[in-house]
């Protein structure tokens, strides 16, 4: 049947070239002009839909989305504040539908794995102006906070790419919010390692042959470990003018795992051991941007606070929710310092106050079976041929921002929502058994 749909599919992608570059540019330009970028994804889901209508409809309906949407929809239905409700169902609807028409495109393509390692490169290389961008805010800040706005002005086209708060002293870069760089720094980290450990994997003596840019950055391994050089002292640079506590916990998490899950040489294994201490001894001295080290971060924390009101919602109506989006609205003062909280700083417990716990346990249900679908064939992705450091970096970029949410969420910002779901995309494509690949020295074309 699998191979049936992958003929039928193959014979009417005549789009399949369009639709490629099209999704490259989406993921290229996604830190900076996230509506556009959702809106080119938007027009990728429309041609999927037009090609192969049936592959994506099934996609959508054995992942388990018609029913976490039916449960949405009814959670909604029963909310205090109905127009937010409605509103914040975007947050998860239209990523569903996107989800399998990325998941059936993938699992159709005759040549995934190249596939999968020009997006990381896309992705992890696009994402270096925006963090230096990061670095740039800060000490501009630093300089004369007063002048901020009006050197903004002096600079397109960052002037109107800025969508921060110009009178905060921690770096925003292209994103809403700080706690979001951060978020989007660590997940592209994750890809970063992938490629790091898929280009210590390669055989220098047999590069790949490609005309194309990415193909011509694969060609060299000196090009190669330069760009992710740079990729990862970029990210670093903003993670710490975000002053993200979570952001440099998480990179810590990263960099261990890259030291024990990739095959690497043992200098690179040391050389990882080393930046993670040299990340926590410039903690313990400078701090994380303008915040010093202090017990207050554990002993004060807000989230106390913040997670205890969540959980009082929950308890209010524990089935249907209070309605998406509420919990702003519900708000009542009590935790200390603060006029205003947006949401309950932990994804799940957000979900539940907002939304009930069969939501939350369906949207959970639903992505935990996806993953361990994919872990389920893993045995078949042991061969030497496959490349196994980029389907890991794939789920460190997961792993990412599903730590991230245990403390903050920025997950319904749109570019930290569809690099998730991309991520689940890839997990579900290995699950359902991807093309054999190239040899490693093959895979960017």
């Amino acid at each position: 049947m699998a191979n049936l749909e992958r003929s039928a599919s193959e014979q009417q992608d005549s789009l399949g070239p369009f639709l490629e570059r099209l999704f490259l540019v989406c993921l290229g330009m996604l830190p900076y002009v996230m509506v556009a970028s959702l809106g080119g994804m938007i027009v990728f889901l429309g041609f999927c839909l037009v090609q192969r209508p049936k592959a994506v409809w099934q996609r959508f309906y054995r992942a388990g989305w018609l029913w976490v949407t039916l449960l949405l929809i009814g959670s909604t239905m029963q909310a205090d504040y109905l127009g937010e409700a409605s509103l914040q169902l975007f947050n998860f609807l239209p990523y569903f539908w996107v989800w399998s028409a990325i998941a059936s495109f993938l699992i159709a393509h005759p040549r995934p794995w190249p596939l999968l390692e020009q997006w990381a490169w896309v992705l992890v290389v696009g994402a270096i102006p925006a963090f230096l961008s990061a670095g740039v805010e800060y000490g501009l800040k630093r300089l004369d906070p007063a002048a901020f706005p009006s050197l903004l002005v002096a600079l397109p086209p960052w002037d109107w790419l800025y969508t921060g708060l110009a009178s905060d002293p921690r770096a925003y870069g292209p994103f809403d919010s700080p706690n979001t760089l951060a978020n989007y720094a660590v997940m592209v980290l994750g890809l970063t390692l992938g490629l790091l450990g898929l280009t210590l994997e390669r055989s220098p003596s047999h590069p790949p042959r490609s005309a194309s840019a990415l193909g011509r950055l694969a060609q060299s391994p000196v090009l190669r470990m330069a760009a992710l050089g740079l990729s990862v002292a970029s990210l670093l640079l903003a993670l710490y003018c975000s002053g993200s506590r979570n952001g440099y916990l998480i990179a810590v998490v990263l960099f261990l795992s890259c030291a024990f899950l990739f095959k690497i040489q043992r200098w690179i294994r040391w050389l990882g051991f080393g930046l993670v201490g040299a990340i926590i001894a410039s903690v313990l001295t400078f701090g994380i941007g303008d915040r010093p080290v202090s017990g207050a971060w554990v002993t004060q924390d807000p989230r106390i606070y913040v997670w205890r009101l969540a959980l009082r919602h929950f308890h209010a109506n524990p089935w249907w929710g209070q309605g998406l989006g509420s919990y702003k609205l519900l708000y009542d003062g009590s935790v200390p310092g603060y006029t205003e909280i947006p949401h309950a700083h932990n994804l799940w417990l957000s979900l539940a106050a907002e939304s009930g716990m069969l939501v939350t346990l369906g949207l959970t249900l639903a992505v935990g079976l996806i993953c361990y679908r994919a872990m389920g064939q893993w045995h078949r992705y042991q061969g030497g041929a496959y490349p196994l450091s980029l389907i890991k970096g794939y789920a460190l970029t997961f792993a990412a921002v599903m730590v991230f949410s245990l403390f903050d969420v920025t997950l319904y910002d749109g570019r930290i929502n569809l690099l998730a779901w991309l991520c689940l995309a890839v997990f579900y494509g290995l699950g359902q058994g991807l093309r054999n690949p190239l040899k490693l020295s093959e895979l960017v074309d």
